[in-house]
Formats: C-alpha cells, sequence, structure tokens
C-alpha cells in the first residue's frame, strides 16, 4: 500500500466520517519522520511475530475463538497487522461474515497470487 486511500469510519453500523489516509490528510505523518524504536514498538506490540508468517496465525484464531465461545460475547482478538489492514482497508463495514475467518480467507487468497506486498508496504 503504497498510495492514498478514502476511509470511512462507522459508529453503530452508520457512517460518521470520510476521509483521506495519504498526504493529502492534514494530519499524515510520513511514516520516515516516525522513529525506528516507536516503529518497533508498535510493531511488536501489535503482531510481534509479523516478520514470521504469511498473514494470519491459525493457533491465534483458534485460541481466540474458543475463548469468545467460552465467555460468549466477542473478548479476544487473534488478528495480526496484515488481517487488520485488510479489515480497515477492503472490506466494506456492512459485511456481516464472520471477521477473523473473512480476514483468513483473504489473507489466505492472498499469498496464492502472484503479485505479494512487501512487509515495508503494509
Amino acid at each position: 500500500m503504497s498510495g492514498e486511500f478514502v476511509y470511512t469510519a462507522y459508529e453503530n453500523g452508520m457512517p460518521v466520517r470520510t476521509f483521506p489516509v495519504g498526504p493529502s490528510w492534514e494530519h499524515f505523518t510520513p511514516l520516515d519522520s516516525i522513529s525506528p524504536i516507536l516503529q518497533m514498538s508498535v510493531m511488536q506490540s501489535e503482531d510481534g511475530a509479523f516478520y514470521y508468517h504469511h498473514g494470519f496465525l491459525p493457533d491465534a484464531l483458534r485460541e481466540a475463538l474458543i475463548y469468545d465461545l467460552q465467555v460468549k460475547r466477542f473478548a479476544r482478538g487473534g488478528s495480526t497487522i496484515t488481517m487488520q489492514l485488510v479489515k480497515n482497508v477492503f472490506l466494506n463495514k456492512n459485511k456481516k461474515l464472520c471477521p477473523q475467518t473473512g480476514r483468513s480467507i483473504d489473507c489466505m487468497d492472498h499469498r496464492n497470487k502472484e503479485t505479494d506486498f512487501e512487509r515495508t508496504d503494509v
């Protein structure tokens, strides 16, 4: 993802704000102006295995699903940064398919394509 895109924020299923994500947005900060230590800290806290998996972690999804079923609510996430990117950029907010399953399938489909995002693009 090297280009700008438009993001729509939703609240209670209703769109509340749409704005560009990229250089034309007034709050945009280029990645090279963010400290490499902060970049690595965020990467480690959000997805410590980012450089070692292929977009999703089946064990994390399984554990999250088991826990959510035990507590009878969505309480634990198992998504990777790649899955969060797919959800936030490529999936429509109104889709009703189980988000974790949908993101896993999208990541698996992406792995089978001839072109791949570089880790630095995500």
